[in-house]
């Protein structure tokens, strides 16, 4: 099991949101670990990282939410801490 296969099919979610950290992970990794889920969902879905000030960041699945009121909404996918 690779990184992606295991973010996408942990179960731990609030919301419909994953509730994984890993701490630890560099911005360069964030990067890989997009290209390895587009990758793992064959390039159907887009995944973003999002920046904050303290040098974390969050990755995210984007438009997950197309249904309904939640049009356009991404869903979170990891965190990372500072």
């Amino acid at each position: 099991m690779n990184v992606s296969e295991l973010l996408m099919n942990i179960e731990n979610e609030f919301n419909q949101h994953k509730q994984t950290i890993i701490k630890g992970l560099t911005l360069e990794q964030g990067i890989q670990i997009c290209k390895e889920l587009e990758e793992y969902t064959d390039n159907e879905h887009s995944f973003v990282i999002e920046l904050w000030t303290d040098g974390s960041f969050t990755i995210s699945q984007k438009d997950f939410f197309s249904m309904g009121n939640l049009s356009g909404r991404d869903k979170l996918i990891l965190s990372t801490d500072g």
